[in-house]
């Protein structure tokens, strides 16, 4: 969902699946923290593997709020292989999805942080 008319359709989309009563559960990157700094790439991770090792890490080339993503994959076990893919993000603040929520007759909405619930990205919790 590259444009806020993309992310609208989506979030009207699930809502319409909602029931009274019922609540959407979501997580999405912590996106109102990257925007403010918009690294340039994410932190490498090393997972070990039963023939070696793996190490991914990602580059983010920004444009306003759109960034494409690079992610370099590298497989070090018995021979060494690497892979790399690219696609396109949108960095969508916490607020936009709310407001989109509520305009799609969603109540009580709240945010849950990792500090509380252990989760490595914010969740949304809507209730219509």
């Amino acid at each position: 969902m590259l444009s806020h008319d993309d992310l609208e359709k989506a979030i009207n989309s699930i809502s319409g699946q909602i029931e009274e009563n019922g609540i959407f559960v979501g997580s999405i990157r912590d996106y109102d923290t990257l925007l403010k700094d918009k690294p340039p790439y994410s932190p490498p991770y090393i997972h070990k593997t039963d023939k070696g090792q793996r190490v991914c890490f990602q580059t983010w080339d920004w444009k306003n709020e759109n960034y494409k993503l690079t992610q370099y994959i590298i497989e070090d076990g018995e021979s060494l292989k690497t892979s790399k893919f690219e696609c396109e993000y949108r960095a969508v603040s916490r607020d936009e999805i709310a407001s989109l929520f509520l305009g799609c007759g969603c109540k009580d909405l709240i945010w849950k942080f990792p500090e509380e619930t252990g989760f490595y990205q914010p969740i949304i919790i809507a209730r219509k």
